[in-house]
């Protein structure tokens, strides 16, 4: 999915939109739900908000905290400003001296203003508007109060009864439903825009309303490796939502020459409270005019699968494939190189072990000990200083194997690094005794030349024991570990 994100803030019922990035959404401002509005001469001009609140459906218990609203225009003493409840009260929120016909008033621009509940600082007390921006920005900014000792003779709305925004708030009159904002334009010669307005209620508001999804199709053209990549603002035609936009989703964002020429693509818009709304737009594609060359190389170890032709390769070289479809060609390469381990011979030579293979690095493996690498045994050949099983890993032509275990037992005394066994008679014909240093519990057990076990026996407590050795004449390992894993090995000859 492919996400715009906005930042968002919440002051109860407001809740103010602004861009991250402002090209990626183009939406109307988040409270008015038919903002921006035009201002011409000498007219009435109501903006609208829809509203549920958070709680009990009576502004006696839920109140109205506060009005806001930003006018653009060029000529503020033409106006005065009204707010009208769902019950159809009807107050001044902002008037000056003469808000009759020809009432041209202040020759200054704009304000972003807040009326609040109180009456401490009127707009205005039945004077002319006075600037109060320092010199810079709209001429009327920041917090007031309701204006007093005013009329409306153009548009008819009343004075609060107590110059006070609460006046609005009457038990049992509601706080759910339409509430307008009108401006009054009472002279020639001048125009502007309602920007946006917005209420505050003490209990906060529910939204519940879906945003209103807009699209646009739109042609896109595949680049030269034969993709193309859209984002939602590509397809947004001017998504809004009546309080604030959080972010668009597309369900498809990648295309190439398996795309079909014409494709549906649908955007979704989410507003801050989870609220969805969808579209679709038709996506055109526009394909290439010569084939789309797609190379790839790989090194392989004894055979390739290639998911493009769904084929197994156990040789190297250059393969090629070719698919039309319907808005270009693609010609695929596959520069395959196929390794292999050529040789996996495990010789072994007495205490020594080696591999036949010349070509290859080597490290020989501790099997053992989970096939651990041993430390600096990186030669042809390998001489372990105690019995054990070995493996040896092969790096080769790119691959990477590992042999068999195979079973190794010193066979000279410069090859031991273990204790000794004392055995006789030696050699034998078949009976020996085996004496250890002291009485001792372990495994006993013993090998032929060629490292293979050909007995095993447990020792429990015995300090010597008699063993008859089976098997042809030769040489034989016997070895004995005990409890504490110490290793005694020994040598005998069978006649």
């Amino acid at each position: 999915m492919n996400r715009i994100l906005v930042t968002l803030c919440r002051n109860i019922i407001t809740i103010c939109l602004f861009l991250m990035f402002p090209i990626y959404l183009s939406a109307q401002p988040c409270e008015c739900t038919n903002c921006p509005l035009p201002i011409t001469d000498n007219g009435s001009f109501s903006g609208y908000l829809d509203v549920t609140v958070d709680g009990p459906n009576d502004l006696d218990q839920c109140s109205l905290e506060q009005v806001c609203f930003t006018i653009d225009h060029t000529w503020i003493g033409d106006l005065s400003v009204s707010l009208t409840s769902p019950s159809g009260l009807n107050y001044l929120v902002m008037a000056d001296a003469n808000n009759g016909s020809g009432g041209c008033g202040t020759n200054e621009d704009d304000l972003e203003v807040c009326v609040l509940i109180g009456d401490s600082n009127p707009l205005t007390g039945g004077t002319e508007y006075a600037c109060n921006n320092g010199g810079a920005g709209p001429c009327l900014q920041g917090d007031w109060t309701v204006p007093c000792n005013v009329t409306d003779p153009f548009g008819g709305a009343s004075q609060a009864p107590n110059c006070n925004l609460d006046d609005f708030n009457v038990p049992g009159d509601p706080a759910n439903g339409t509430w307008a904002l009108t401006v009054n334009d009472v002279c020639a010669a001048d125009n502007g825009h309602l920007v946006t307005w917005s209420l505050v209620f003490s209990c906060g508001v529910v939204e519940n309303i879906d945003p209103i999804a807009v699209c646009q199709d739109i042609t896109i053209e595949l680049d030269d490796d034969g993709f193309a990549y859209i984002f939602p603002p590509d397809i947004d035609g001017g998504s809004y939502d009546n309080c604030a936009l959080s972010y668009l989703e597309i369900d498809q964002s990648a295309f190439d020459c398996n795309s079909p020429m014409l494709n549906n693509v649908t955007l979704t818009a989410f507003d801050e409270s989870g609220n969805t709304g969808t579209c679709i737009a038709e996506v055109a594609v526009i394909g290439t005019d010569e084939p789309i060359v797609l190379t790839q190389t790989e090194n392989a170890c004894g055979f390739y699968y290639w998911n493009v032709t769904n084929e197994i390769y156990f040789e190297s070289g250059l393969i090629t494939e070719t698919s039309s479809s319907g808005i270009c060609d693609t010609v695929y390469v596959l520069d395959l190189n196929i390794g292999e381990i050529t040789d996996y011979t495990i010789l072994v030579n007495g205490g020594t072990i080696s591999t036949t293979n010349n070509t290859a690095s080597y490290q020989w493996l501790d099997c053992d000990d989970d096939y651990a690498p041993i430390t600096g045994a990186t030669n042809q050949s390998y001489t372990p200083p105690s019995s054990g099983n070995f493996a040896l890993e092969l790096t080769e032509g790119g691959c990477v194997d590992t042999t068999a275990c195979v079973y190794v037992v010193p066979t000279s005394t410069t090859d031991l690094q273990s204790n000794t066994l004392s055995i006789y008679p030696n050699p034998t014909q078949d009976l020996v005794t085996i004496s250890l240093d002291s009485p001792s519990r372990g495994i006993l057990k013993a090998y032929d030349l060629q490292g293979r076990l050909i007995h095993s026996q447990p020792v429990q407590g015995q300090r010597s024991l008699d063993y008859t050795l089976e098997g042809e004449a030769g040489l034989y390992l016997i070895e004995f570990v005990d409890v504490r894993g110490e290793v005694y090995v020994g040598k005998v000859v069978k006649m």
